[in-house]
């Protein structure tokens, strides 16, 4: 009986940890990592064998695909290697701290080490292993410094108002399903008249 309890638990948090439904692994995470702050989404996440070493502040979103590793097991063969016995001390280890307001591009990874600044741009597929100062943009591999968050403000505010249903004014009057339409017509719309 006891064995039985046992593995339902155990059952139960994988059932959980690999639900499609991010409210669920959210929770899940909130259970065994250091801190995750209020609204914070971690969408579709990979983390390794330490997410205690985690710490992630409010309004964090990581896109899909992101992984956070804390530790580096090489040190299993280097032990090998030397004819050693391994301890596990943990010496390839590192806690990743980000902090609040923070976006991770989807497919990131995040390195022990790592500690992500308040307000940061983390681009898609970056590999992050050290200090990022705040009010950044990276990107790359590894990570470097692409540009100030307020020079991204500018950027983004330039590429929305070239938007079609910006520049008539529509966006304030439309359904997210007009919505849809309108970015199908214009982000496809080569495919859709070579097509349709």
């Amino acid at each position: 009986m006891n064995l039985i309890k046992k593995l339902g638990n155990k059952f139960i948090w994988l059932g959980i940890y690999l639900s499609p439904a991010g409210e669920r692994k959210n929770w899940f995470l909130r259970k065994v990592c250091c801190h995750i702050g209020k609204g914070s989404k971690l969408l579709g996440y990979q983390f390794g064998a330490e997410p205690y070493l985690l710490w992630i502040g409010d309004n964090v979103i990581a896109a899909v695909g992101t992984s956070f590793i804390e530790h580096d097991a090489s040190y299993f063969n280097v032990y090998r290697y030397l004819g050693k016995k391994f301890i596990g001390t943990g010496g390839k280890m590192g806690g990743i701290i980000v902090r609040n307001n923070v976006f991770i591009g989807a497919g990131s990874i995040i390195f022990g080490g790592a500690d992500i600044g308040e307000n940061s741009i983390i681009a898609a597929g970056s590999i992050v292993n050290k200090k990022i100062p705040p009010n950044e943009v990276w990107g790359g591999t590894p990570a470097h410094f692409i540009m100030s968050i307020d020079e991204y403000a500018k950027k983004v505010v330039k590429l929305e108002e070239k938007l079609p249903w910006i520049q008539s004014g529509e966006y304030k009057d439309i359904t997210e399903k007009e919505l849809m339409k309108k970015r199908q017509n214009y982000y496809l719309k080569s495919i859709l008249e070579e097509y349709l």
